[in-house]
């Protein structure tokens, strides 16, 4: 879920995954419908429905739901989440490099 999506559940009070799930709806309909009637490019298009959401958002949102759902909630991790969370960012690196020439893609290490 996109970190600007939440903003509907805090509002209205309801399930974030169905906020989520609406404003991910409506943003693909604005998308469609911005690739359709004009000659925006797909990243223009999502550029713009991005940053529009995130600043609804965040004028929607209270203060403290606004810190949450940007930053999610700052809690200690134990040792075992930690070397999860390394273990998963290095497949997902590895497994990235192998699959960029099929792809086109490219990683960039600075």
């Amino acid at each position: 879920m996109s970190h600007c999506r939440p903003w509907l559940s805090f509002l209205w009070h309801f399930n974030p995954l169905l906020g989520g799930g609406a404003t991910l709806f409506i943003g693909t309909l604005l998308i469609w419908e911005l690739q359709k009637n004009d000659s925006f490019s797909t990243e223009v298009s999502i550029g713009v429905v991005f940053a529009g959401s995130v600043a609804i958002g965040a004028a929607l949102t209270p203060k403290e739901d606004l810190v949450d759902a940007f930053f999610g909630k700052f809690e200690p991790i134990s040792g075992f989440t930690f070397v999860i969370g390394v273990l998963t960012v290095c497949t997902d690196c590895l497994l990235h490099l192998s699959i960029q020439e099929r792809f086109d893609l490219k990683l960039v290490f600075a």
